[in-house]
């Protein structure tokens, strides 16, 4: 079992009926793969985990190409998406169906400095339904997954 170390807490937003966001930094990592899951406390104190995601910081010969979780997941808006990319070339990020067909290029053109890219994803015109984002460079593909609902 992996040991964690709380990075953050935020207060819950008690009854809310409206859409909250949260986030939080960890300013205190060097080169390496963390993982990273959030613990979510009802109020009856009851809790539950997050599904564990793995970052790669700094420079790894594995780690050409990265993509975050999208944000929010899932959507029926807009979603927010990252890449990092450790090579500079040729991007692009298709959304496609469950089975490969490429549903819309959200991104293609030449990136001339490696790091961390932010995207948008419509999803506004969009079917219910479960989504890839795939990110290629070079080589290397990178996916995640996208729920949309309506």
């Amino acid at each position: 079992m992996s040991s964690y170390s709380t990075i953050e807490t935020v207060p819950a937003a008690g009854n809310s009926t409206s859409r909250r966001e949260y986030n939080a930094v960890d300013n205190n990592v060097r080169t390496g793969t963390y993982v990273y899951r959030l613990r979510m406390v009802d109020r009856d104190g009851t809790f539950d985990y997050s599904d564990e995601v793995a970052v790669v910081i700094g420079d790894n010969a594995n780690s050409t190409l990265a993509i975050s979780e999208a944000r929010p997941n899932p959507v029926s808006g807009i979603a927010n998406v990252d890449y990092t990319i450790s090579t500079p070339g040729m991007v692009r990020v298709e959304l496609t169906d469950m089975i490969g067909r490429t549903v819309s290029t959200i991104f293609e053109g030449n990136v001339s400095t490696a790091g961390t890219y932010s995207l948008e994803v419509s999803a506004e015109n969009l079917p219910a339904g479960m989504y890839q984002i795939v990110v290629k460079s070079g080589d290397s593909v990178a996916t995640r997954s996208l729920q949309v609902v309506r």
